[in-house]
């Protein structure tokens, strides 16, 4: 058996897309793996995998062009090496291939659902049920997902984690004079993050630190340059092997997505995993699905960055934080995602079989 795992941006940014690679290897299972290079050609060519190279486009019809040339690069590899199954990670290239999935691969796909984005309009929302409907397996990452998605019996919970070694106890906050609060990955939410640097302005005690290349749209560094904000600060592309060195570096971690649409208000990132491996407390917005969990584990604070005193709060947070009451909750979430990777690893192998 040979399968195929397709992405549509660079493997730098898909660490959830490893656990296929794990399971596959620790299987005996052959396969490859299309990566589209939207920024630049990697140094060294990797073994199993193809390159696509397309700069980054931006305009919706560029971006349309840019799918279609990408569509026809991955249909010539298909073609060529007649796998048995396929792997799409996201939404938006298994509705590029949606034709295809049907017609030669009906119920021999793994489709890996992990963003809200366009469900609200009604033909794109038949379209993802019918992927979900014609995959012999489809993962999803959060299960607030289920506000849009239909109950079926082919979805699997997958979560959002690439295990590390877990930091056994929390640091304690109230010993700390200086608090480092970290964005770590793709800089965006620019209007919720300025918020949040608004309330945390030039206070001694709170460093913001903002880890990763930002989109062309969120220009905080800018802003804070143009507003004269002395407490922020910004360290571009990181490698993902770097994490947990980054993550030692600071003290809470910024996940203030806002409450504004179903992709930030339904999904479970990185981040909350991160939290709880490395035992730091996470800020996130109110009125959303990873509110709740937080809320519920306990797991750090929760705000809403326009309208609350988030600098009240934090010192608040701080003053009374509880290792380990915070460190028993994040052993409680986790042993919750330790059953859902159990389903899951047996739902892969059933892929695999013949």
């Amino acid at each position: 058996m040979k399968i195929c795992i397709i992405a549509h941006t660079e493997r730098n940014y898909l660490p959830y897309m490893e656990k296929y690679v794990d399971f596959f290897e620790a299987n005996g299972v052959d396969y490859d793996i299309v990566c589209w290079q939207r920024e630049e050609q990697p140094a060294v060519s990797r073994p199993h995998q193809y390159d696509y190279f397309e700069e980054a486009k931006e305009g919706f019809w560029n971006k349309f062009r840019s799918y279609l040339r990408y569509r026809k690069y991955v249909l010539s590899l298909l073609k060529k090496n007649q796998y048995d199954k396929l792997v799409v990670l996201t939404t938006v290239p298994a509705i590029f291939l949606r034709g295809i999935l049907k017609r030669r691969y009906r119920n021999r796909y793994l489709f890996d659902f992990r963003d809200y984005s366009h469900e609200r309009f009604g033909p794109y929302r038949r379209m993802v049920e019918a992927l979900i409907r014609n995959s012999a397996l489809t993962t999803i990452s959060s299960h607030g997902f289920m506000e849009f998605l239909s109950e079926s019996p082919k979805l699997v919970m997958n979560h959002n984690i690439t295990w590390s070694e877990i930091i056994p106890e929390a640091p304690d906050l109230r010993n700390k004079q200086v608090i480092n609060i970290g964005f770590i990955g793709g800089v965006r939410y620019y209007d919720e993050n300025v918020q949040l640097i608004e309330k945390l302005k030039n206070t001694f005690r709170y460093q913001l630190w903002y880890i990763g290349k930002a989109t062309s749209d969120c220009d905080l560094q800018g802003y804070c340059a143009q507003k004269e904000i002395t407490n922020v600060s910004f360290v571009g592309k990181y490698d993902n092997r770097e994490k947990p060195e980054l993550y030692k570096s600071i003290d809470m971690i910024n996940s203030i997505y806002g409450n504004d649409s179903l992709e930030v208000t339904t999904a479970l990132p990185n981040r909350l995993y991160e939290a709880c491996m490395f035992k730091k407390p996470i800020i996130s917005s109110r009125d959303t699905y990873l509110g709740e969990v937080i809320e519920q584990y306990g797991l750090g604070l929760v705000v809403d960055a326009e309208r609350d005193d988030v600098l009240a709060m934090a010192d608040s947070y701080v003053a009374h934080f509880d290792r380990k009451a915070f460190g028993q909750g994040c052993e409680n979430f986790l042993t919750i995602v330790r059953k859902d990777e159990e389903v899951l690893q047996k739902a892969l192998k059933e892929f695999i079989k013949e």
